[in-house]
């Protein structure tokens, strides 16, 4: 195994996809499906890795760099208006499509890596955090969840943490013991982004 190192784990996780799949005939979701991760990848502007891709979800990651939580969520709105435009393209081809929306976990620590015929591989708790909290009680279906480890290495390096006002500090018991984060929920009825941050 290499090294291990401190970084992001960021988690874009397509809401609505088991519903989507079994409405739709296989071909035709597939290419929605790979059109839309294929949009998001593109519009990865901060330069993400991607450490894997399934089905609904894409984990991207970064080693030895964190950003504030205003460049985290500017990230996700660049990805949000790109997935909606290309929701608005389907709708009319594809009905069941307007269902689906987008979801963003991040969360920060060690990073293990190891390669396996050629393939690199995440490791660590940090990764089975991260997976974990995509199932979480969160009201909505369009959001971006910032773990409480993201907060604290914020801070640590004495970095602005950003937008407390509007955020809510909630916690989910997993087999791996209690969670803590912040979500931003999103209005899912338009790609138009601006000022769609709907706080309860």
């Amino acid at each position: 195994m290499k090294k291990s190192s401190e970084g992001i784990i960021l988690i874009v996780d397509i809401s609505g996809y088991s519903k989507f799949v079994k409405e739709i005939d296989n071909e035709i979701g597939a290419e929605v499906i790979s059109d839309l991760l294929h949009t998001i990848i593109k519009s990865n502007y901060l330069s993400f890795r991607i450490s894997e891709i399934e089905g609904d979800a894409i984990l991207f990651y970064k080693l030895d760099h964190i950003y504030p939580i205003n460049k985290i969520l500017q990230q996700f709105e660049v990805m949000l208006k790109a997935f909606y435009k290309k929701i608005d393209y389907y709708k009319n081809l594809y009905h069941n499509v307007t269902r689906l929306s987008l979801k963003l976990v991040v969360h920060y620590g060690t990073i293990g890596k190891f390669s396996i015929d050629g393939f690199n591989k995440l490791f660590g708790n940090t990764l089975i955090e991260a997976h974990r909290l995509l199932k979480n009680s969160i009201p909505y279906r369009t959001y971006a969840l910032i773990t409480k480890a993201y907060h604290e290495k914020l801070e640590e390096l004495g970095l602005n943490t950003g937008m407390h006002l509007h955020t809510m500090q909630y916690h989910d018991r997993y087999d791996i013991g209690n969670l803590y984060y912040s979500f931003y929920p999103y209005k899912n009825s338009s790609y138009r982004i601006k000022n769609t941050l709907a706080i309860a």
